[in-house]
């Protein structure tokens, strides 16, 4: 049996091309020009999606600002909803079983006394109280001051 080529008489032989290399310079000149051509455009993408980036976390910081104003106020009202000395005697007389000071026992001293136990030994201490706008300092006594 003869070979199938020879019985044909030509053979297929594999191609061999001569590498062009003027085609491939020119190919990566061109790719080397759309490369420099597209690099702005990509430079700007990227500061795009940074800055929208940035603006997001704006956004939720402000949000988170404007909540934790809010969590103030309420904070600040319950502040003064508690400080107020109507609610604070209320509840030491209701919780704590405290009474109103005899205002006879109540001693008022200057508020520029170094050593208020000073005064005490020296027995009250008379303040002009009609003086506009002098320190003051009030404080219950409870060793029989009378």
């Amino acid at each position: 049996m003869k070979p199938a080529a020879a019985e044909r008489g030509w053979s297929n032989r594999p191609l061999v091309r001569e590498a062009d290399t003027q085609r491939a310079r020119s190919l990566w000149r061109v790719l080397g020009c759309l490369a420099i051509a597209l690099s702005p455009v990509v430079v700007c993408v990227v500061q795009q999606n940074e800055c929208l980036r940035i603006l997001f976390a704006l956004n939720a910081l402000r949000v988170e600002h404007e909540a934790l104003r809010n969590e103030e106020q309420l904070l600040r009202v319950e502040r003064a909803r508690l400080e107020s000395f109507a609610r604070i005697e209320a509840w030491a007389t209701r919780e704590r079983g405290l009474a109103r000071p005899d205002p006879r026992r109540v001693l008022v001293l200057p508020l520029d006394a170094t050593e208020p136990r000073d005064l005490l030994a020296g027995g009250p201490v008379a303040v002009d109280s009609t003086a506009p706008n002098q320190p003051r300092l009030a404080g219950w006594v409870g060793h029989g001051v009378d």
